[in-house]
């Protein structure tokens, strides 16, 4: 099972590909099965965000991972940090939800407030089920 993280948006946003040859952050329009998890957004436009891993599982690691995936992991989530900045930056609000796949549904369990460098930390900023709303700066 892997972890899928989600973003939504009162703008459309960019689209960032997925390239098999150099697999990397990206974003993905919602698959049939995801199309749920629109209960848990208040904003009308959400996008699936993707790792190296082409799931949301690579924006996670552990304390014995290789050195190439930690630094595949920083890169994605450095990439996922200037995404969101730049979506901040055209004027966007922004939320952001943490589940399992097939837990779109399933009861958020806290709800937060982040920036886009609280994604460039050691530990990724939300846990399972969190939802956060994304801020140019802390409050």
């Amino acid at each position: 099972m892997c972890w899928q993280l989600f973003l939504s948006s009162d703008k459309e946003l960019s689209h960032v590909e997925w390239e098999e040859a150099s697999p990397a952050f990206n974003t993905q329009p919602l698959s049939d099965t995801e199309e749920r998890v629109r209960i848990q957004f208040s904003l009308p436009h959400v996008i699936y965000l993707g790792s190296h891993d082409g799931c949301s599982c690579g924006f996670f690691g552990e304390d014995n991972d290789e050195p190439e995936d930690k630094n595949q992991r920083n890169e994605d989530t450095k990439r996922l940090s200037k995404y969101l900045h730049e979506s901040l930056e055209i004027g966007a609000n922004l939320e952001m939800f943490l589940c399992w796949q097939g837990g779109e549904i399933e009861p958020q369990v806290t709800r937060k407030q982040l920036t886009p460098k609280d994604f460039l930390t050691t530990e990724f900023p939300l846990k399972e089920n969190e939802f956060a709303t994304i801020v140019s700066t802390a409050n």
